[in-house]
């Protein structure tokens, strides 16, 4: 008996070692961040884009693009943890604005200056 449980988990083990490993990568406007006061005053006056994608740990869903003649906008969305919620305002891939749903229901807004207000 032991004979065969030994040769159980040896098989096991090869099964798991040779199997091909399944990475899944993140996807664009969902992650566990909680986006709280915490977080929220994380944020700095005209950050690029790509650094709070690195803060968030995934890119957001775009909502609306609009491109002119000098920059371009874009509306981004992320769903996040404890069921809070970031919407990011992006001009020339500097955040100008973000409107964050936090999980005690309070609505946060940071405009361009840094201020932060609470609705």
């Amino acid at each position: 008996m032991k004979f065969f449980i030994n040769n159980l988990v040896l098989i096991g083990l090869i099964v798991f070692c040779v199997s091909p490993l399944q990475v899944t990568a993140a996807q664009p406007g969902v992650t566990t961040t909680v986006f709280n006061k915490r977080f929220i005053h994380a944020l700095q006056p005209m950050m690029m884009y790509n650094q709070l994608v690195k803060q968030i740990g995934t890119a957001g869903v775009i909502v609306k693009e609009r491109k002119g003649a000098t920059s371009q906008l874009v509306h981004y969305h992320w769903d996040g943890g404890k069921r809070s919620a970031l919407d990011a305002t992006v001009v020339a891939g500097k955040v100008t604005e973000a409107r964050m749903l936090a999980p005690n229901g309070n609505t946060y807004l940071f405009d361009k200056a840094g201020a932060i207000t609470e609705k």
